[in-house]
Formats: C-alpha cells, sequence, structure tokens
C-alpha cells in the first residue's frame, strides 16, 4: 500500500538525479552482507544508504522528493518525510532478507558469524505493524500516533551513539526556501541546479531530541550554530571529526566539522551557483 499517496502527488514527472537506476544493484550496495559488527560496514554509514535508497524509490513513485513536513488543510503540521519513508524502508528490508536468505542457501560452507536474513525479516515485520497502527489521517502527535512515537526504527537512528535504543532520529534535513526542503513547494530536478554531487539533503546529528515521527528537522537560519555544536541537534555523527551526509546525486559522503560556515551553506543550497569544488570539503 502506497501510504504517501494519500499526501501528495507530484506536479510533474521528473528524474531527480538521486533517482534509483539499477535498482537491485543499488539495493545490494545500501545492504551488503555485514560479516559481523567489526568487519561490516559502520552502522551509521548504512542507515544514511537505505534512506537514500528510499528517497530514491520514493523519487521513482512521484518523480520528486518528498515533503518535509505534510500539512492538513488548516496548515496543521501533520507527518515528517521519515514517517512517508517508512513504508520503502520496510520493503527494503524485506527484499534484502530475500537476497540474504537465497545467498546462505547457496554457501551452506560458509561460516557466518551471524545469520542477517531473519534479523532483516524481523524488522520489516516489525515495521509493517507500526504502519499497520499508524493512523495518518491524524497527526504525528494525535493520542494514537504519540503511542507509537517510541517505535524504534533502525534506518533513523545508528546504533553507535551514546543514546542506543532512544527512538529519537539522528538524520534531518535541512529545511529552508533555498534547500530541497521548501516548506511551500515539492523539489523536482530542474529545480536542483548546482551540481547534485555537492547538494546536501540530510545530515545526522548529536545529542538530538527529535522523535522520528516528530516533522521537525534543522532549520537552514540554525545550520552555523548546528555545525558549531551549540546544544542538542547539532551537526555530527558517533565518530570523530565528521558525520554522514546525503547527496542530491544519491551518495553518502562525510561532512568534516573543519567545513567553513560558507561552504556548509553552499552545500545545503540547491539554486544557488554557489556550489562548493570536490576539494573544498
Amino acid at each position: 500500500m502506497r501510504l504517501a499517496r494519500i499526501f501528495y502527488r507530484c506536479e510533474r514527472p521528473a528524474q531527480i538525479a538521486m533517482a534509483v537506476i539499477g535498482l537491485s544493484v543499488i539495493v545490494r550496495f545500501a545492504f551488503p552482507p555485514n560479516f559481523g559488527s567489526r568487519s561490516g560496514m559502520p552502522p551509521c554509514l548504512r542507515n544514511c544508504r537505505q534512506i537514500n535508497v528510499a528517497l530514491g524509490l520514493y523519487n521513482r513513485d512521484y518523480g520528486c522528493l518528498p515533503p518535509a513536513v505534510t500539512f492538513d488543510a488548516n496548515g496543521r503540521a501533520m507527518h515528517s518525510w521519515r514517517v512517508l519513508l517508512a513504508p520503502y524502508v520496510r520493503d527494503l528490508w524485506n527484499q534484502d532478507a530475500d537476497w540474504l536468505e537465497a545467498f546462505e542457501r547457496s554457501s551452506a560452507g560458509w561460516s557466518w558469524r551471524e545469520r542477517r536474513a531473519p534479523t532483516a525479516r524481523r524488522k520489516a515485520a516489525q515495521l509493517s505493524q507500526f504502519l499497520a497502527a499508524y493512523d495518518y489521517s491524524q497527526p504525528w502527535d494525535s493520542p494514537t500516533n504519540r503511542k507509537l512515537a517510541a517505535f524504534h526504527v533502525e534506518a533513523f537512528s545508528c546504533p553507535d551513539r551514546h543514546s542506543t535504543g532512544s527512538a529519537n532520529t539522528d538524520y534531518v534535513a535541512v529545511t529552508g526556501p533555498e534547500t530541497a526542503w521548501p516548506a511551500d513547494r515539492l523539489i523536482h530536478e530542474a529545480d536542483i541546479r548546482d551540481s547534485t554531487m555537492c547538494t546536501l539533503l540530510l545530515v545526522e546529528i548529536r545529542d538530538s531530541n527529535i522523535p522520528w515521527t516528530e516533522p521537525r528537522d534543522l532549520p537552514f537560519a540554525d545550520l552555523a550554530l548546528a555545525n558549531e555544536g551549540v546544544g542538542p541537534n547539532r551537526i555530527g555523527g558517533p565518530y570523530r571529526d565528521s558525520s554522514n551526509v546525503c547527496c542530491a546525486d544519491g551518495s553518502v559522503r562525510p561532512l568534516w566539522s573543519s567545513t567553513p560556515p560558507d561552504v556548509l551553506k553552499a552545500l545545503f543550497t540547491i539554486n544557488g551557483h554557489d556550489g562548493p569544488h570536490d576539494d573544498d570539503w
């Protein structure tokens, strides 16, 4: 069921730069086999890749990025982009389980530290339960939906942070009129005039106090303070000196804490003709 269709249909078809090309190949990059936690891909990086694939799948269906926040007819904030992507994350976990089960059957002699197919299947089943209970006709903080705010979705929170187990998200959009997440319109491919490789969609934050279902992100006006590490929701990850960011071309890269403020702002604008060179960050 395409739950996101309840809220938005894009005004025109488009192929945003981050669209999924060769979906099966991209899914495998997003969900590589993890041969134990020590040798596998860092969980936070893997989460960012999963989110990027889910964004690509949403774009495939609607020809645009999802809105950062959906609103009802009275202008009340309803749901976050993270909730809109939840069905796609669930489908990716099921696809991951299918692939891993086939791989395990063909590798009977391989000694694994852990079998990941049951884990992926379990996570998909749990997320299906959340989607069945979540009421998209009510706002995120309605009595029914607020009870579900504590539901943990691994894709939206990094297990490497200190507050493991919390339902707060570690991944936010940078929102504002100049960004890929304006409040008054949907973003299509033609709207991104700067280099997609150097245009950022999402950023990893530290000390988050944002429940993953809450339609709250990082305003562009607060970007400089967030990068300086002031207060909660500051840019950064559990790894020293850098955070993971999702780019508009579908890639995931590190953002260094030493990135100059003017370069940081240029990275989050989509039509400023001010895109930094790759060597600038």
